[in-house]
């Protein structure tokens, strides 16, 4: 059998914490030769037979589309691997192993889904609250698609402040290949698929996230918040990557944040200007981009809220979440379906757990599909 190497690196500008983290380990073992240290990843790709010119162009081809994003990370080498005997166990560290079949066929298709899947698909019970809190006429109209990956864990959450909000929370299922005739969708915060490879990367490649793209890009209205916003990014619905915080620290703390743009369909129940309180957790939450695409967002106002205070996690100019040039799809990394019940949210000097500024991102897409 033959196989493939394929070696990532973050690109020179990017932050690698990991790699700081490790060049500290280093340093307090004596070991002070090295002055920096960069952290990539590598892949053997087996294939049955000899590896061809057609082989490493679909390995090519899986590492500029998979294995990398072009975003954050260059591709340094995809190459064929020096004959060497099998090792005696597949998981070698610093690697990673996937199989292929000549031809590019993998060995495995998709997870297996098992056991009830009633409460998860759009013919399921309604999920979330059993009132709305919310007067608006028609909302109870609206129907909200919440998705649940493998490894998602605030589909509950989300659903529940659709419902607060006056819609209907419908149930989507990551293996689902239709949105059931939902009027928007939201990607919940989670660690889809474990973060494997890297956050959002295999989410993205979901069957489910085939109609949500095609839908976005008719217009329809998505929302992806923390893992759901590394969803949009590495499904190229937004610009940018979010990566490891610059802390090297998972973060947890109420946040407050600046609306920028009250004009997207998740947040004109804001004003311009209006600072809110929205909790944030996120490990990999930093917002980066290239300084061109950083001035574009700027200037075309698509920065939808920033970071007041100090900056959780290194994103570029306080970033915490942004939009489309059309201003229906919505990516950020705080959590606004954590603060939209009194006794549940961010303390305010209403009182403890009293605050709901979250509310306003589920109002907001209420009211547009309510005047659409």
């Amino acid at each position: 059998m033959g196989r493939v190497v394929v070696e990532v690196m973050p690109k020179p500008e990017i932050l690698d914490p990991q790699g700081k983290a490790i060049g500290s380990g280093l340093d307090r073992l004596g070991l002070t030769a090295f002055t920096d240290v960069r952290q990539g990843k590598r892949f053997e790709l087996t294939v049955d037979g000899e590896v061809t010119e057609e082989i490493l162009a679909q390995a090519r081809e899986a590492a500029s589309t998979l294995l990398s994003n072009p975003v954050i990370e260059d591709v340094v080498a995809v190459e064929a691997a020096p004959d060497a005997p099998e090792p005696a166990h597949p998981g070698t560290p610093g690697g990673r192993r996937l199989g292929l079949r000549r031809g590019g066929e993998r060995r495995s298709g998709r997870c297996p889904v098992s056991g009830d899947r009633s409460r998860y698909t759009a013919g399921g019970p309604l999920i979330g609250a059993a009132e709305s809190t919310t007067t608006l006429p028609g909302a109870e109209g609206a129907r909200v698609g919440v998705v649940t990956f493998p490894g998602t864990l605030d589909d509950r959450d989300a659903a529940r402040a659709v419902t607060l909000s006056g819609a209907r929370a419908v149930p989507l299922w990551h293996a689902d290949t239709s949105l059931s005739d939902v009027d928007a969708v939201i990607l919940p915060g989670g660690f889809s698929y474990g973060d494997y490879l890297r956050c959002g990367a295999i989410a993205r490649f979901a069957p489910i996230m085939d109609a949500v793209i095609d839908a976005a890009h008719g217009g329809m209205p998505v929302l992806g918040i923390c893992n759901g916003f590394q969803v949009l990014c590495e499904a190229h619905l937004l610009p940018g990557a979010l990566v490891r915080n610059d802390t090297q620290q998972f973060i947890c703390r109420d946040q407050v944040l600046r609306v920028e743009n009250a004009g997207t369909a998740w947040t004109n129940s804001f004003t311009e200007g209006q600072e809110i309180i929205i909790p944030l957790k996120n490990g990999e939450g930093g917002f980066m981009a290239s300084e061109p695409v950083l001035d574009e967002l700027e200037g075309t106002g698509r920065v939808v809220v920033r970071y007041v205070g100090s900056n959780p996690n290194g994103s570029r100019r306080d970033i915490a979440g942004i939009t489309n040039e059309r201003g229906n799809v919505v990516g950020l990394m705080p959590h606004p379906e954590h603060a939209v019940e009194p006794g549940f949210g961010p303390d305010t000097a209403d009182g403890l757990r009293s605050g709901v500024d979250g509310q306003g991102f589920f109002t907001s897409v209420i009211r547009t599909l309510v005047n659409a």
